[in-house]
């Protein structure tokens, strides 16, 4: 049973029932929306949205901002010898763009892989971090990819 979600953030077809909770950020003006599926015998799906306002007197720019994001990943998880499937960034109409998919191998029978979006309009970022953690079967890791490749980020950057 697919569960598809279409909000303001994003769209994406989780693979089964889907559970919605608001988190605590470590900045008190930022805001992160956590959609979280399971799947039997072992599958974790999870869309992570974290959306702040961009204080110009902090930021330094929105190419860093979202260089830094998209950064991070591959250096957070460096333990788990990240393979980078994609890495595009881009700037369109001046704004800054960010998509990067990884695939980590944990210890254990299992794989994770993360799609991330990343973008900034200089005055509101977003940071759009999908991901599923499967076991290693062909039909597991077809069904995170399958995921993955339905999440689409529905904020543009304003033209």
């Amino acid at each position: 049973m697919s569960v598809v979600i279409d909000n303001d953030w994003f769209s994406a077809t989780f693979p089964s029932r889907v559970e919605v909770a608001e988190e605590a950020t470590d900045v008190a003006f930022a805001r992160t929306v956590d959609f979280s599926a399971e799947l039997a015998p072992f599958g974790l799906f999870s869309i992570r949205v974290t959306q702040m306002p961009l204080d110009p007197f902090l930021a330094v720019g929105a190419l860093r901002w979202v260089q830094t994001f998209g950064d991070h990943w591959p250096q957070k998880f460096a333990a788990f010898a990240p393979q980078v499937m994609r890495d595009q960034a881009s700037t369109p109409r001046g704004r800054a763009t960010r998509e990067l998919d990884l695939r980590l191998d944990y210890e254990g029978p299992c794989s994770a892989y993360v799609r991330l979006f990343a973008h900034s309009d200089g005055d509101v970022g977003r940071i759009v971090v999908a991901a599923a953690v499967v076991g290693s079967t062909t039909t597991e890791e077809e069904t995170a990819r399958v995921f993955l490749s339905s999440v689409n980020p529905r904020w543009v950057p304003a033209g």
